[in-house]
């Protein structure tokens, strides 16, 4: 029986400033190096340089190590020999990204064709997408039917209606919607009023009416509106932002046809929300701006996924249907550290993970920060560490870098001192 693949985890802390040993002087208590530092040693802990790894005799004896500090404990990695390394990979951070596409008009082009008496049949297949491959896979149907004389707010008013329903049957809605239209945007059409809106209601409120600027139209039941920017935010309007119909009005109140997806404020008189009046919606092309939503992230008990989806059509006809933005993970981000923080145990330096009970750890991982990492593969040259007899055990060492950090401060020197020991470019990570 072999152990194999001992992984290990170090974080190194943005601290904003150079190594706290120099190169070539030694890390002999805590205060050689600051909270959440790491550091590239021999086998004596004297600090190496891109140079010095290079040319040190106890390096080319025993080879690296790198040692971190968190909080009162001191954390070594493996040795590390040059002549036993399998592969070294540079993951630069990388955003992830929510998927979006547009059934129909996407604020640019684009249209649902409308057709009179016929049976709109759309299947929304989702998939959660994370790093385990254990996510949830399911979908939705929905069919709308028109009628003789169709509308393009009755078959868009009609999906997105039965889609919302539809998903937020699930344990975690996956998908959320905006409804778009492509009429011309008029400043003068906008309200001359500020309204209040509170994401999550269907309500919205002025305590002046609901005029468009130089009170020329008051707004009325069956006419639409655009409300906040196209990332449905308290902004100008803008051709992608979304399209809610007028259901009632009621002294101050507006009631829309479903809840505001957009964010909670006071949005602005002359800017922030345009009156589409019916004649002129129905006279213009319609579509629907589906956005994934992540899962809830909780570490140890639900991992850090995305969501990805297809469309099927049957009997749209012409009706176009765009992939506007791919579902990216990225690389390095907070909860996918997270996740490998806590398989690692936090950075304890535990090397077989069955042999401990989870232990309690404070995570280093930044709210709000991307890392850098690189990953480096190595067979140890040691034939006792296997179970049960001789082995190659491989093991890898993962360490991930806040990128915030400037050329020359301690993750900068430590990823150098990698390059030049590994002679890997490690391209982005080194400034």
């Amino acid at each position: 029986m072999e152990q194999s693949h001992v992984l290990n985890l170090l974080i190194h802390a943005d601290v904003g400033a150079a190594p706290t040993t120099a190169a070539n002087s030694y890390i002999n208590d805590l205060t050689d190096l600051a909270d959440g530092e790491l550091a590239v040693v021999n086998d004596q802990n004297m600090v190496l340089s891109a140079v010095t790894v290079l040319t040190d005799d106890r390096v080319a004896q025993t080879g690296i190590r790198i040692v971190g500090r968190y909080g009162s404990r001191i954390v070594y990695s493996d040795f590390i020999k040059a002549e036993n390394i399998i592969s070294v990979r540079p993951i630069p951070s990388a955003n992830f990204a929510e998927q979006v596409t547009h059934l129909g008009y996407n604020g640019t082009s684009g249209a649902i064709q409308i057709i009179n008496s016929n049976t709109y049949k759309l299947k929304v297949n989702f998939e959660q997408v994370g790093r385990t491959g254990q996510g949830i896979s399911d979908f939705v149907s929905v069919f709308v039917e028109s009628d003789t004389s169709a509308t393009g707010g009755e078959v868009v008013f009609g999906l997105e209606q039965l889609l919302r329903l539809a998903f937020n049957k699930q344990a975690e809605r996956p998908i959320r919607m905006a409804v778009l239209n492509s009429a011309t945007l008029v400043p003068n059409n906008e309200f001359d009023q500020n309204i209040t809106v509170v994401q999550g209601s269907k309500f919205i409120v002025s305590a002046a009416g609901y005029t468009t600027v130089g009170g020329v139209i008051t707004a009325a039941v069956g006419d639409f509106i655009r409300l906040g920017s196209a990332t449905e935010t308290d902004a100008a309007v803008a051709l992608g932002s979304a399209v809610y119909k007028v259901v009632s009005i009621s002294g101050s109140t507006m009631e829309l046809d479903r809840p505001v997806t957009g964010v909670s404020g006071t949005y602005t008189a002359s800017a922030d929300v345009e009156l589409i009046q019916a004649a002129t919606a129905e006279a213009a092309n319609w579509g629907i701006r589906f956005t994934a939503i992540a899962p809830t992230h909780e570490v140890g008990k639900r991992p850090y996924s995305k969501i990805a989806f297809t469309l099927g059509l049957e009997d749209f006809g012409t009706t176009t249907v765009s992939y506007t933005t791919a579902m990216s993970l990225g690389h390095g981000e907070e909860e996918a550290i997270a996740d490998l923080e806590w398989f690692t145990y936090g950075q304890s330096g535990f090397r077989y993970r069955a042999d401990y009970m989870m232990p309690q750890y404070t995570s280093r991982v930044v709210s709000g920060t991307d890392y850098h990492q690189v990953a480096i593969a190595w067979a140890s040259d040691s034939r006792t560490e296997s179970i049960g007899g001789p082995g190659h055990n491989p093991k890898q060492l993962i360490i991930a870098a806040a990128d915030t950090y400037a050329d020359t401060e301690a993750p900068d020197i430590v990823f150098e001192v990698l390059e030049a020991y590994t002679t890997v470019d490690l391209g982005a990570l080194t400034i």
